[in-house]
C-alpha cells in the first residue's frame, strides 16, 4: 500500500461523506481506488447502502390513535412528575 492510499479504517471514517457526495474530489478518487482493490470495504459500503435503503423504506411507525394518545399522556404525566 502506498503512503497516500486509504486504510480500511480511514475509508470507514469517510463513508458518510462519501454517501452524501461531500468528499473532495481527490479524496473521493482515493476512496474509490481503495474500493477497486478491497472486497471487504465493498461489502461494508454495500451493507451500509442496504441499511439506509431498508430503514428509509420502513418509514415512520404508525400507532393506532388510542395507543398514540396513551403514550403521549404517559409522557406528559411523567414530564409533569419530573418538574
Amino acid at each position: 500500500m502506498m503512503a497516500h492510499d486509504l486504510s480500511c479504517q480511514e475509508l470507514a471514517d469517510l463513508l458518510t461523506e462519501y454517501l452524501e457526495e461531500a468528499l473532495p474530489a481527490d479524496v473521493r478518487v482515493k476512496f474509490e481506488e481503495h474500493l477497486a482493490h478491497c472486497g471487504y470495504c465493498v461489502a461494508f459500503v454495500d451493507q451500509m447502502n442496504w441499511t439506509i435503503k431498508l430503514t428509509h423504506d420502513l418509514g415512520k411507525p404508525q400507532l393506532p390513535s388510542p395507543g398514540h394518545d396513551d403514550l403521549l399522556k404517559l409522557f406528559r404525566d411523567w414530564k409533569t412528575d419530573q418538574s
